[in-house]
């Protein structure tokens, strides 16, 4: 082969390896697209599912740090905590790296009961007390569930601070503690105008008769110390029911600028035979602050605290009645949580007794509270000194521990008036009687005679009626000659008040005195008419007939027959 054949040959070659290249080209791209485009199209869609991952997590990542709950990630058991939120760390005070190096038992104050609950797997806790960074201990609810997370399953445990709620809680239960405590000195008031009514009629009756048997005895008669001793015990009684009602029905009381040391020294010897001959007692009297103080109130104050001191004390001791001055500054207030800055005059009441727990001390003031057995104490008698203490604008405060005693501290505010000066020795002036014709309607049989009985003693002519309607009936056959009506303000059939309109629709003008158990107060609240006047029983006999006198010489003299 020569060489022109050669070339010939190897171009025909080189001709033919160029087709097939260029085929190869045509075919190549088509074969190889679709694969490409394939890629192409894949690598975004994981983009796009990259992306839309981002996003979800960002969101629950947003929604996990933004909760306001405390949320933790932790291992099924509990024993690792994986992850927190921020929430996480304002609650408990750690930041999320110290949150990993720790277990759910080292945010519980009660470790035991948080195992417990892990080991039951409960979705939900109610309560449960776990303890801050700081040491401060709070209440929280839990939720929790399970999942798989890569292969392993995981406890997320939401976590939701309730103090708020427990304070709401609280302040709830105690607005219902106050509205029961309102309901008790309601019920309170209603047995003490019941029983009131009722007591003082027999105290009328015990203290009239005594007051005839004292006026009729000489002062050298050995019999008129006791008459005395039971006119002073009748007294004391009267005054328990004036300060039962004082308590609950908020009575004005007769205050008047008075020594507080002459209201305790001039009580001394009545206290003193309240207590056991076991127990000794001392009084140490300081100062000479005047307060504004109804003295018979203030007097039930030191009776009471003296009878709780005597019954802390049923093996003797030792009871000390001491009073003094002392200025209550803001330093005092802030350190004690009560008062208004000023003077006041201090009495304090202290015994060496059994002594209270922090519970007693904390419900000493409640009505009907009392540690005393069934039948031995009615849990009013602090109640009727705090009432009484508040009204005069004071306060109280009470010190005592277990088997140390107790000291009763009263702080009432220094009064700038003077005291009157017509304190002086009673003199009984002659009982003042008369010759008019006096209805008395009282449906208590044993006051109704007495009253009679006293009545025509001073020279009146009586006529006695049982109840309302029983005084309507003698009023309308003797209209002419009665002169003065004297009604009791509750009575059978009809009261006081509807006998009163009776008679004036009658008689208009007609002089009427309404006597009740109830206190004035509680009459006048019920408009008590013009023109009329009221006596509060239990009266001494003295009393009873000089408002009498003074009705029937006003009545003279407005010439109204």
């Amino acid at each position: 082969m020569n060489a022109l054949q050669s070339k010939i040959m190897w171009g025909r070659v080189s001709l033919d390896l160029i087709k097939i290249g260029a085929i190869d080209a045509l075919f190549v791209p088509l074969l190889v697209a679709p694969i490409v485009i394939y890629f192409i199209r894949h690598t975004a869609e994981l983009e796009m599912m990259n992306e839309r991952l981002r996003e979800s997590e960002e969101r629950y990542r947003r929604l996990f740090e933004t909760e306001s709950d405390a949320i933790f990630m932790l291992e099924a058991d509990g024993s690792r905590i994986l992850e927190a939120n921020l929430a996480a760390e304002k609650m408990y005070g750690y930041q999320r790296d110290e949150f990993l190096s720790m277990k759910v038992v080292d945010l519980s104050f009660e470790p035991d009961k948080t195992r417990q609950s892990v080991l039951s797997r409960d979705p939900h806790i109610p309560l449960r007390m776990h303890r801050r960074k700081d040491g401060n201990v709070f209440p929280v609810e839990i939720k929790t569930s399970y999942f798989d997370f890569h292969g392993r399953e995981v406890m997320v445990a939401t976590m939701r601070d309730i103090s708020e709620l427990k304070r709401s809680e609280e302040e709830k239960k105690k607005l219902e503690l106050q509205l029961l405590q309102a309901q008790k000195i309601e019920a309170v008031g209603q047995l003490a105008g019941g029983v009131a009514h009722d007591f003082n009629n027999i105290l009328t009756a015990i203290i009239g008769y005594g007051n005839l048997l004292q006026l009729s005895t000489k002062p050298e008669d050995p019999s008129r110390t006791q008459v005395d001793r039971i006119l002073e015990s009748a007294e004391r009684a009267a005054q328990l029911t004036q300060s039962l009602l004082a308590f609950s029905r908020k009575q004005v009381l007769n205050m008047k600028p008075v020594q507080l040391n002459t209201i305790v020294a001039g009580h001394l010897h009545f206290l003193r035979r309240m207590i056991r001959e076991n127990i000794e007692m001392e009084t140490i009297i300081k100062g000479k602050a005047v307060i504004l103080a109804d003295a018979g109130q203030i007097e039930q104050v030191l009776m009471n605290l003296v009878t709780n001191a005597r019954d802390a004390m049923p093996n003797g001791g030792r009871l000390t009645i001491a009073t003094d001055e002392q200025e209550m500054t803001e330093e005092f207030i802030h350190n004690n949580g009560y008062g208004v800055p000023g003077n006041y005059a201090v009495v304090h009441v202290s015994d060496t007794g059994e002594g209270m727990d922090s519970n007693t001390k904390e419900k000493i003031f409640e009505p009907f509270f009392t540690t005393k057995e069934v039948g031995k104490g009615t849990g009013l008698g602090m109640a009727i000194v705090y009432g009484i203490v508040k009204q005069h604008g004071g306060y109280i405060n009470v010190s005592s521990d277990v088997g140390n005693g107790t000291t009763f501290t009263i702080y009432f505010p220094v009064h700038s008036g003077r005291v009157e000066e017509n304190v002086q020795a009673e003199t009984r002036s002659p009982m003042k009687g008369g010759t008019e014709t006096i209805l008395l309607a009282e449906d208590d049989h044993a006051l109704r005679t007495f009253f009679s009985e006293l009545l025509t003693q001073q020279g009146y002519a009586v006529i006695v009626a049982r109840d309302g309607e029983d005084a309507i009936t003698k009023f309308t056959a003797h209209r002419d000659e009665i002169q003065l009506v004297i009604l009791d303000m509750i009575m059978p059939k009809k009261g006081g008040k509807e006998v009163y309109n009776d008679i004036q629709a009658k008689k208009p003008g007609t002089r009427v005195i309404f006597a009740s158990g109830y206190t004035e107060d509680n009459i006048q609240g019920e408009h008590l008419p013009p023109g009329s006047a009221f006596i509060a029983k239990p009266v001494v006999p003295q009393r009873f007939l000089d408002v009498i006198r003074d009705m029937l010489d006003s009545t003279l003299v407005s010439g109204k027959h």
